[in-house]
């Protein structure tokens, strides 16, 4: 099937339950309607519901298992995963009920598209390559990259030129509005990209990869309602636990993808995370050498960064 239409489905449920819709779950002769649990309202056409959400003790989804019917169980995760996706609280209410005059209008989803909802199914394809002087380098080459299906952004800029037979400098850079572009000081992530960039305008070689996954991958906005938990006391982990997300949500496999495009299957990654590192080596890109990518901290983004090490695992510098 063309990647254009695999998964169709599934990214009109996503912006589906982002206006307060529900998605119509096609077991055969059973059907549910799912919710999102930010805009869910109960009404006269709903006999009963269920709530999906996250179990911080088990870490797996919970619901009420009076109500959940057996033949919707192998689903749950799917499920929930599809509502993380749409960059809103991850909680689901479950219907089985929904007005007739409307049924029409409301997208179905069968088992086979939620077979899909994993972005290790994901395809790129390049969509444009130009020149792109910056006050690092004259000599930059931009490319942005469309995932498919979904049609996500990412972007890439490559400094000098590439040879596959030579390790690369490289960094996957996960989009973060505040530091990035506003000079946010509760984290490191603003300096970490002036940091790559100016390496790589320095030595006339590099790559930056540009993920759109803001909040490690939460969205902008909740990852603002974590950083209010954190004006409360909790730290980045536990804020975003306790909005139902896992630690780091991120997904490598665009990135990996891209690099292949480019031609290069050899490199030098700078980070201060191991994940990455391993996301690289599982789709056989060789991590010839990691490339300590720490910054000045302040009295703001101590805390922040010893959180990382200590609970996500970021190696010393």
């Amino acid at each position: 099937m063309n990647y254009y239409y695999q998964g169709l489905n599934l990214e009109r449920a996503r912006f589906d339950l982002r206006r307060g819709l529900p998605v119509c779950l096609s077991l055969g002769e059973a059907e549910f309607y799912i919710w999102a649990g930010e805009f869910f309202t109960p009404t006269d056409a709903i006999e009963f519901h269920f709530e999906i959400a996250k179990s911080l003790k088990q870490d797996q989804p919970i619901f009420n298992d009076t109500l959940c019917p057996e033949i919707l169980r192998s689903y749950v995760h799917s499920l929930f995963k599809l509502v993380k996706q749409t960059e809103l609280l991850p909680t689901l209410k479950v219907t089985n009920i929904f007005d007739p005059k409307l049924k029409s209008m409301v997208t179905k989803i069968t088992p086979d598209d939620l077979s899909h909802i994993d972005q290790s199914h994901y395809k790129i394809e390049r969509v444009t390559e130009n020149k792109l002087p910056t006050k690092y380098s004259k000599n930059v080459k931009f490319y942005t990259y469309r995932v498919i299906p979904g049609n996500y952004e990412y972007y890439a800029m490559v400094f000098g030129d590439v040879n596959p037979d030579q390790p690369m400098d490289i960094r996957l850079h996960a989009e973060c509005f505040t530091g990035d572009l506003l000079g946010s000081l509760k984290c490191d992530c603003g300096p970490q990209l002036q940091k790559a960039l100016r390496r790589f305008g320095k030595q006339d070689n590099g790559v930056l990869i540009y993920l759109r996954q803001e909040g490690r991958n939460i969205g902008l906005l909740n990852k603002m309602r974590a950083y209010a938990l954190q004006d409360d006391g909790m730290d980045t982990v536990d804020a975003n636990l306790a909005l139902g997300f896992e630690v780091d949500e991120r997904d490598y496999n665009a990135s990996a993808l891209i690099l292949k495009d480019l031609s290069i299957h050899n490199i030098r990654l700078l980070t201060n995370n191991p994940m990455k590192i391993a996301a690289m080596e599982a789709h056989g890109i060789t991590v010839s050498q990691r490339v300590s990518h720490y910054t000045q901290t302040n009295a703001l983004n101590e805390d922040y960064i010893k959180t990382k090490q200590n609970k996500i695992g970021h190696l010393p510098e």
